[in-house]
């Protein structure tokens, strides 16, 4: 059996707004198992960052 699993530190708010699509985009081409999130803080770009998850 094989997981595919992925952490990604998402620097809380700093750091180029482009940085969810760029997150969501990554994340649908590794198509992992499971995602580790670090540093997130609770804004619309981390309710974004979840949705995108849950695709």
């Amino acid at each position: 059996m094989h997981m595919r699993v992925v952490t990604l530190n998402v620097w809380n708010t700093e750091g180029d707004s482009r940085r969810p699509v760029i997150i969501n985009r990554e994340l649908h081409q590794l198509d992992p198992d499971l995602i580790a999130f670090q540093e997130v803080v609770q804004t619309r770009v981390s309710e974004c960052l979840t949705a995108s998850a849950k695709v």
